[in-house]
């Protein structure tokens, strides 16, 4: 079984204690991490608290890790299974779900189920990295966005998505967000 290691931010205005039954219903093995605060640049915290992870995985020789955020929501009981065993061979990086594809991705990525690659994404709430692409992911400035590296792998998508994240309090955005919407939006063609 993979081992999930789950970024935690203690200094969230308002707590977030979905991780729990997320990883108890799915049944996950999981490493706890605290994230790196940064009282000046959210951006630079969130990269940093993902590449904390990622180093270990490297100094360890690990061939993989599989990294959630703690606002991960499985979208069924299976989820986790369902993702897993997607998971394609030859991959830098496999999301568990994504926002921000556009129309034609997302009308790409519905055509049939399991693993579609994808060339940008949005949200690391749920994703396995492999080895190979470490070094690339580490070398992401730490002024930006740690989710904006379009192009620069071999990026796959879980479809139908896995995980999506939980409606409540964003420490990118520093407000309460609901992204599910826009998935039902695009998908679905409403709100």
């Amino acid at each position: 079984m993979t081992t999930a290691h789950v970024i935690i931010d203690l200094n969230r205005p308002v707590s977030n204690i979905t991780i729990y039954k997320e990883l108890d219903d799915q049944q996950i093995d999981f490493r706890i991490w605290h994230s790196i605060p940064d009282p000046d640049s959210v951006i630079r915290s969130i990269g940093l608290s993902h590449k904390q992870i990622v180093s270990y995985a490297r100094d360890e020789g690990l061939l993989e890790i599989c990294i959630l955020e703690e606002d991960v929501m499985f979208a069924t009981p299976k989820g986790w299974e369902y993702f897993l065993s997607n998971k394609p061979v030859d991959f830098d990086l496999y999301l568990g779900g994504t926002y921000g594809l556009n129309v034609s991705a997302l009308k790409r990525i519905t055509k049939e189920p399991g693993a579609t690659e994808i060339h940008n994404f949005a949200g690391l709430h749920c994703y396995i990295i492999h080895q190979r692409y470490y070094d690339r992911f580490l070398a992401q400035p730490e002024n930006k966005h740690i989710d904006d590296q379009p192009g620069m792998g071999k990026f796959f998508v879980c479809y139908p998505f896995a995980a999506l994240q939980h409606p409540g309090w964003s420490s990118n955005g520093r407000t309460m967000v609901n992204y599910n919407y826009r998935l039902e939006e695009h998908i679905y063609g409403h709100k």
